[in-house]
């Protein structure tokens, strides 16, 4: 009886250690299944990154050229392919957007007023242009005035820190600008977005530089909706 009772006692504890095993490996494979999603993910937002960058480094690389000696056309449209992705871009005059440190800021505010921001957006954008008039600290970057990315798109469809326009010029917007050689100090606005992936856009600024071992240097980099429809209405 006692040897019975001591081999049911060892099988419940097999059974009970095998269940045990069971769960761990289980827990295991969902592990497993999470991290190799994350890996994933990983792996997609890299490729997705240096694909922009090499888009951005092709573009820039044509644009200080000759226009008859590139070998693309800079123009909205043009089918560009990087890495075997294909890639639409846009580049317009970053010079023709209104200054947020220059322009005074009731202009600044007549242009945000018709552009569709949401008006906690448009007030918080606003205080943080006034709260930079009154401590006397210029803005920087546009990504200074916070707000989620259609926001942030937004704004820098319209305004821009590096030395744009006073007042706003209604003929300056419409068609995208012919780009022909930009002489040196130029700066320009180049949106990319791979397609298929329009709302993980980067938006970029760039300046010509005149110097023919680094002809061009990016002075903004940061993560746009731009090319995924109109960020705003610009009025």
């Amino acid at each position: 009886m006692t040897a019975q009772r001591d081999e049911g006692y060892i099988l419940a504890s097999a059974i009970g250690v095998l269940l045990a095993i069971s769960l761990v490996a289980a827990a295991l494979v969902g592990a497993s299944g999470e991290s190799l999603r994350r890996i994933r993910r990983a792996e997609s937002a890299a490729k997705l990154e240096t694909t922009l960058q090499s888009a951005l480094a092709l573009i820039a690389s044509q644009l200080v050229l000759d226009p008859r000696r590139r070998e693309i056309a800079l123009t909205a449209g043009t089918p560009l392919t990087v890495l075997d992705q294909t890639i639409k871009f846009q580049i317009g005059w970053e010079s023709s957007k209104l200054d947020v440190n220059l322009a005074e800021p009731e202009i600044v505010e007549a242009r945000l007023q018709g552009s569709g921001l949401d008006a906690k957006a448009l007030e918080a954008t606003l205080a943080a242009i006034r709260h930079s008039r009154a401590t006397s600290q210029p803005i920087s970057l546009l990504t200074e005035l916070k707000g989620d990315q259609v926001t942030q798109t937004c704004l820098a469809s319209l305004l821009t820190v590096f030395g744009g326009q006073v007042t706003f010029d209604p003929s300056l917007k419409g068609e995208p600008p012919l780009i022909g050689r930009p002489a040196a100090g130029s700066r320009l606005a180049i949106d990319l977005a791979v397609s298929g992936a329009e709302p993980e856009g980067l938006s970029t600024v760039i300046l010509i530089t005149g110097d023919p071992l680094a002809p061009w240097q990016v002075m903004d980099w940061r993560r746009s909706s731009g090319l995924a429809g109109e960020p705003c209405h610009a009025v």
